[in-house]
């Protein structure tokens, strides 16, 4: 799947870019995993974690702060899912296919901002900002809680998928 983003960059917007093919590549990587030891099924819906408050599904922002939006839950998504406590049944070519992706977007999001991007970002949503780092962090901690356990891998599965199909809503509007 070596195709990449399409990048326009316009006086308004800072950054237009199509998600579709991410979407599409992430669940194909994150459908790859096996169910693991608690036979959690991928059935596309969304799934919250016990005591983790969900990121907020209505994500529509002007352009400029859904772009920011978007790198900083791309580059969470990232962190958590390079993480090398993953279990061993994911199969490790389609999460490394998955990483190099995020990664590869993660890097075209960036160069879509000015070389003053921090403090840009300063200006942008604070309050979901927060709200998205706190999400991630209840993530690690219901990792740690459950030993980092396949059953709790397959959860957070469920949870990135989600963040996915955010990602995807978000950048609708930037096109």
């Amino acid at each position: 799947m070596g195709a990449s983003w399409n990048i326009h960059v316009t006086p308004h917007v800072p950054c237009q870019y199509e998600t579709k093919l991410l979407h599409r590549e992430a669940r194909g990587a994150l459908e790859q995993a096996d169910h693991g030891s608690c036979g959690v099924p991928f059935s596309g819906d969304i799934h919250n974690l016990p005591g983790c408050a969900p990121v907020r599904r209505d994500l529509s922002l002007p352009a400029p702060q859904a772009a920011h939006t978007a790198l900083h839950l791309l580059q969470h998504l990232f962190d958590t899912l390079s993480s090398p406590s993953t279990p061993a049944h994911w199969l490790h070519t389609a999460r490394h296919d998955l990483l190099n992706q995020l990664q590869h977007h993660i890097h075209h999001l960036e160069r879509c901002f000015p070389a003053d991007a921090a403090r840009l970002h300063r200006r942008g949503p604070r309050n979901l900002h927060l709200s998205i780092n706190k999400y991630f962090g209840c993530i690690q901690h219901f990792l740690q809680n459950h030993t980092y356990s396949p059953c709790a891998w397959d959860h957070v599965r469920l949870e990135a998928h989600a963040c996915f199909q955010r990602i995807h809503r978000l950048t609708r509007t930037m096109r």
